[in-house]
């Protein structure tokens, strides 16, 4: 856990190593063999994380990772259409559209075997 007390400086690089060290420590517990064939990537990967969540954590501002709900999706949550939901329009009454394809791709939607899985390895 990071203490949020502790100065910018400090606080980032214990947000740097809290967060490499436990992605290279999953991956020697749970697959050893792609541990070892993957060192350097997977070094890299935990090091890259630490970087993101330097520039996504404010505790100065009260922003951090859980300090909002998570809404993704819209079955448990309003999700998207918190914002686009025919409500929310511009000064000039341009409404946000909620039209999917704004924001997504879909490549695949209530199919059952959609074609695009293959292509993701699945």
């Amino acid at each position: 856990m990071i203490d949020f007390n502790l100065d910018r400086t400090r606080r980032h690089a214990a947000a740097r190593e809290g967060i490499a060290a436990p992605v290279g420590r999953f991956y020697r517990e749970h697959d050893p063999a792609l541990a070892a064939a993957r060192a350097v990537e997977i070094e890299a990967a935990g090091r890259e994380l630490g970087e993101l969540s330097c520039l996504n954590v404010f505790p100065s501002m009260n922003v951090g990772w859980g300090s909002d709900p998570d809404y993704l999706g819209h079955e448990v949550f309003p999700g998207c259409f918190r914002c686009h939901d025919g409500e929310h329009a511009t000064p000039d009454g341009v409404v946000i559209s909620r039209d999917c394809s704004l924001c997504h791709t879909l490549l695949a939607l209530e199919e059952e075997s959609p074609a695009v899985l293959p292509a993701l390895g699945r």
